[in-house]
């Protein structure tokens, strides 16, 4: 609504500036998780296996199994199933069978259920699903004939499995009395012998065909790991700093006194060699000659724990784990290295926080979650400054409160230093322990108000009352929580993940143990990358960092899980709007209008597309044809997207002429010819296509062609400007809209000239603005403009906010009208304006609750045009206020618009004037002068797609 101050009560009785009818909610999805995807593993690396191919298969803490190329290190292939919150989907243990055709995985699926799932490995899909244990399974091993296959479980059961009768229980070995970590079985004369190792410090040979024990041996320490050759038994345990090696009858040979501490062990192929990862520092990798066990080599390069170790062949060994998970490929004669497989990412070892300004480190030191801090971002600017090195004034989390302190001490199932956190009150000491099943150890502690976080292994993040009850468990990290800092009611956790997590501590009032979420999840690569996301699944991104997400999509617990590249769904979830409105604790359900499994279900599968026109690598016109070929893959085809070195420059639906008479080949494919307009330099032209539902995007096809002239290549602008002053129904009537029409016209015009070949104008006043005219306007525009142009729109009117929708009011709106079937709709708008071939587009809104524009805008943009559009939005208020006029005769916003236009200052350097200048400046001064002349609050708003894009309307 814009009226005069005088008459702003009566313009609010007559119309209304409407609150948001608020929207259903929908209850968050259990199929689909966003999940990084940074070409490595995110968390422990648990096991490995060398296929005859030389493929190497990895399993991790962070839910996947992937198989690598052992030339390239590239990630071949992904072994997924189910996954849920916290630790379920975890993988502790994976075999394959001597045959390569099942793959065995154990899975945490929740403390009481020890899943076994059966992979057929060629296919990756899964044949069967064995409800195997009580708890978790956590050794898996085949008979070397493919016979047979047993498990360990935290049940303290070891069982065996006959593959040849659909993996049917054919025995239980219920000998030990703690949990069962490691498995083999071995075959003697006609006998099959199985052996255990368990964490009740023994090791046992049985009889598989007389279902007896025939031989025990009990260790001090807990027992871990086994591995076999053809003549010996290798086992040692998580701590001891000794592995103990055994013939077959379980007599032993030898004892190897290791200057480190022993973790994960392998034969060489040829049995020559047994090989032993490690937990704790030296983090040496050690090579051992089996005729005496004594050391050959170590391996030096990792930084911390390796638990999977193995041989790529008799003169390569494979060792992973380390700082950040990394696989190394070495040479057994000097350590040499011969591949590294890494991921992007890195461990967070310390973070801290500042407000909105949060840091982080990626330096080991052993110091509890005080490792040094080394770079920043700020959670509202980070699209504007990136990341940092300055890490000032940060806080961490305070172990000291009002004459308490905690401390930790050692103890435990496994004698870790910091198993135990205690409270120090009033004279009293208040122990929390932590075991196997609660993350082992406390790394990082504090206190919080009458409470105590303490972050732990296998993502464990707790919160304590002074009793050491736990209130609150919050769900998210899925490795060990390194770091915790505190500022107020915002906890920042960074782990062994490679994430760092922004949490909202109120809810931990909640009467039980609270289940939280994080608000935020922050993922930043080793090149300064990043992408954050919310629970719901909405995110923001660097150019580059969206690729290192994806949607990881259950199908059930007998079937294969999928992972979508958010590539594919950019559409429905880059809100870098919804990033914000998250950090400021607002529910983004309301903002759920299709989940993933709604997406899949109801879209069906994106098309393929190929680019079948050849192109030379440079070219000499600036217009080029490409030929492209888009195909059915059962969900139809909605439209085309093209894109120019990553900025969306073209939109064709299926109702434009590019589609229209097309039909479908026989097989299933349609070929559509695209123009493109080259700019100077390097051109990566990619093309992508959607469903039918315009839901779930296709592959995307790109060409690089280099076109380079000598000459001045300019765009042009094209204003249209939408005002009304004299309403129909008299009520409305208006002071100053014509005149802020014009004078923004006239004000581009004359800047415009400076940068632009041509400046278009076109007014549409008064009783012209219906919605008809405004329609039809947009497609007379439409058919002028290029892809290289820059399109202004400017609106000055009335406008409300009816049912949580955005309107602008047109002449022939009368109060007694339904305003949702006569005012042009938001969605009208947007679409008018998606259909605007121009990829910088700007909207500047001077009506009454014109914020509420800013939410359609953002969705809409990606949903028409996918990400990195150049669109903006500058609104006069917010989508609860009123815009004012009668200031100067005009609107007070589009009097500040003009007054930024000509104020040298928000010019840049080269003389030229960009949105984002004139709306940081609308938004410091506008509500400066309503609150000095009226005593009333008006807030611009300001929405900018994509912040690599500048979006220039004038010069000098």
């Amino acid at each position: 609504m814009k009226k005069a101050l005088f008459t702003l009560l009566i313009a609010i009785l007559i119309i209304g500036c409407i609150n948001p009818t608020p929207q259903t909610t929908q209850k968050k999805s259990e199929i689909a998780t966003l999940k990084l995807n940074t070409n490595g593993h995110t968390s422990i690396i648990n096991d490995v296996i060398i296929t005859k191919d030389k493929e190497i298969i990895t399993a991790s803490d962070d839910k996947s199994i992937r198989v690598w190329d052992s030339v390239t290190g590239e990630e071949k292939q992904k072994i997924l199933g189910e996954i849920g919150k916290g630790k379920i989907g975890m993988i502790y243990a994976i075999a394959l069978s001597s045959n390569e055709q099942f793959l065995a995985v154990g899975v945490n699926m929740g403390e009481n259920r020890g899943v076994i799932r059966i992979y057929n490995y060629q296919t990756g899909t899964v044949e069967r699903v064995i409800e195997a244990h009580n708890a978790v399974v956590l050794d898996l091993a085949f008979s070397a004939d493919g016979k047979y296959l047993i498990s360990g479980a935290k049940d303290n059961l070891a069982k065996i499995w006959s593959v040849n009768d659909k993996f049917g229980l054919i025995d239980t070995i219920k000998f030990h009395t703690n949990f069962v970590y490691g498995v083999k079985i071995i075959k003697k004369g006609d006998d099959y012998y199985a052996i255990t190792a368990s964490d009740d410090g023994q090791i046992a040979l049985y009889s598989m065909r007389d279902r007896e024990l025939i031989k025990s041996d009990k260790k001090a320490n807990s027992l871990n790991f086994l591995a076999t050759n053809q003549q010996h038994i290798a086992v040692c345990g998580f701590e001891g700093g000794k592995i103990w090696i055994y013939d077959f009858n379980l007599k032993p040979v030898k004892t190897i006194d290791s200057k480190t501490q022993p973790n994960g062990l392998a034969y060489s192929p040829n049995g020559e060699l047994l090989i032993a990862g490690v937990g704790e520092e030296p983090n040496l990798v050690t090579l051992y000659n089996s005729k005496n066990y004594t050391p050959k080599s170590s391996f030096k390069q990792h930084e911390n724990a390796v638990l999977a170790v193995g041989f790529l062949d008799n003169k390569t060994a494979i060792s992973a784990g380390g700082k950040d998970n990394e696989i190394y490929l070495w040479n057994i004669e000097n350590a040499e290295v011969k591949l590294k497989i890494e991921g992007i990412g890195s461990k967070v070892w310390s973070v801290g926080v500042n407000g909105d300004e949060i840091a982080w480190g990626s330096s080991w030191r052993k110091n509890y979650g005080k490792s040094p801090l080394q770079k920043s971002l700020n959670l509202k600017t980070i699209k504007k400054s990136g990341i940092r090195g300055g890490v000032n004034g940060m806080m961490g989390i305070s172990t000291t409160k009002d004459g308490m302190e905690l401390i930790h001490k050692e103890g435990g199932e496994y004698g870790y230093e910091n198993a135990i956190l205690v409270l120090k009150k009033e004279g009293k000491e208040i122990e929390i322990k932590r075991n196997s099943l609660s993350g082992y150890k406390h790394n990082c502690y504090g206190f919080y108000k009458n409470y105590i976080v303490s972050g732990g292994a296998n993502g464990v993040l707790q919160i304590f009352n002074f009793d050491g009850k736990e209130v609150a468990n919050l769900l998210g990290h899925t490795g060990e929580v390194w770091g915790l800092a505190l500022d107020g009611e915002r906890l920042v956790s960074g782990g062994s993940d490679q994430t760092i997590r922004i949490w909202d501590l109120k809810q931990v009032e909640k009467q039980g143990v609270a289940e939280i979420e994080p608000q935020l999840n922050i993922f930043v690569s080793k090149n300064s990358d990043w992408v954050i996301w919310t629970p719901q699944g909405f995110f923001d991104s660097s150019k580059g960092g969206a690729k290192y997400i994806g949607y990881h999509i259950n199908k059930g617990s007998d079937q294969e899980a999928k992972f979508v590249s958010v590539d594919r769904l950019y559409n429905l979830f880059y809100r870098p709007d919804l990033i914000q409105k998250a950090l400021d604790g607002k529910d983004l359900t309301p903002y759920l209008k299709r989940n993933i499994e709604q997406v899949l279900i109801e879209g069906g599968l994106a098309p393929t597309i190929k680019i079948v026109s050849k192109h030379s690598k440079k070219s000499t016109k600036q217009n080029i044809d490409i030929e492209i070929k888009v195909c059915d893959n059962g969900g139809g085809v909605e439209n085309l997207k093209v894109y120019r070195n990553g900025t969306a420059i073209k939109r064709i639906d299926k109702k434009t002429k590019a589609f229209r008479h097309q039909q479908l080949a026989r097989d299933g494919c349609l070929r559509i010819m695209q123009n493109v307009v080259l700019v100077n330099g390097t051109n990566k032209i990619s093309i992508q296509a959607t469903n039918a539902k315009d839901s779930v995007d296709s592959n995307r096809e790109s060409i690089v062609i280099d076109y380079n002239t000598k000459k001045s290549i300019k765009s042009n602008l094209h204003i249209l400007t939408l005002s009304i002053n004299n309403y129909q129904d008299k009520s409305l009537t208006l002071s100053y809209a014509n005149n802020d029409s014009d004078a923004i016209t006239k004000k581009l015009k004359k800047i415009g000239k400076k940068v632009f070949s041509e400046v278009y104008s076109y007014q549409i006043k008064d009783e012209n603005v219906t919605m008809l005219n405004i329609l039809k306007e947009f497609k007379t525009i439409s058919q002028k403009i290029t892809s290289e142009d820059t399109f202004i729109l400017f609106l000055s009117g009335h406008g409300t906010m009816e049912g949580g929708v955005y309107h602008f009011i047109p002449f022939d709106c009368h109060n007694s009208d339904s305003v949702t079937k006569k005012a042009v709709s938001q969605k009208s708008l947007l679409d008018a304006l998606a259909d605007i071939p121009a990829y910088k587009s700007v909207v500047l809104l001077d009506t009454c609750q014109s914020g509420g524009f800013e939410e359609g805008l953002a969705s809409t943009v990606i949903e028409k045009f996918g990400t990195r559009s150049g669109r903006a939005i500058l609104s006069a208020s917010t989508k609860t206020q009123n815009a004012i006029e009668g200031y100067e005769n005009h609107g007070v916003f589009t009097h500040t618009l003009l007054e930024a236009m000509s104020n040298p200052k928000v010019y840049n350097y080269e003389d030229k004037l960009s949105v984002t200048g004139v709306a940081h400046f609308v938004k410091k001064e506008l509500p400066k002068k309503t609150m000095k002349k009226w005593k009333y609050l008006q807030n611009a708003k300001f929405f900018k797609d994509n912040s690599d894009v500048e979006i220039i309307l004038g010069g000098k």
